[in-house]
């Protein structure tokens, strides 16, 4: 009975996980999805979306590249864990020990995501590449 509880909390963990981890991936495609809409468009319509860029430079074959970094800054409550025993009495007379997880809030956590954008431009300031990397690109 016992095993059956704890097998069924493992279960519930892992696909707790799982769900979490595919929303990670499925808002960062969303994110690889909304940059590369720009490909092929004007530099100009990616400024008209996000604002100036943070920086820009000219390559030696006359492409430009054209920089966006996004600073998200997320505060969440600290949740610490620790596992309260209970004992259980079974109908045999044995004493079989229960783990279940507690939780208590303990503080606050920062979270630093950075999202580095790049888009490159051909002789004619069309969008022709872009590029991206951090942990907060997502959308």
């Amino acid at each position: 009975m016992v095993d059956d509880a704890m097998r069924t909390i493992a279960g519930i963990c892992i696909g707790l996980a799982a769900a979490a981890a595919l929303a990670g991936c499925v808002s960062r495609n969303n994110y690889a999805r909304d940059v590369n809409s720009f490909l092929g468009q004007p530099i100009d319509n990616v400024v008209l979306a996000y604002g100036p860029p943070d920086s820009s430079f000219q390559l030696s074959d006359g492409r430009w590249v054209f920089e966006w970094e996004e600073l998200l800054i997320e505060h969440r409550p600290r949740m610490d864990r620790w596992n309260r025993v209970y004992y259980v009495h079974t109908k045999d007379g044995a004493v079989v020990p229960v783990y279940r997880p507690s939780y208590f809030g303990s503080g606050v956590d920062q979270i630093t995501r950075i999202c580095t954008t790049r888009y490159t431009t051909n002789g004619e300031r069309m969008v022709e590449a872009v590029a991206f990397e951090g942990s907060g690109c997502r959308s």
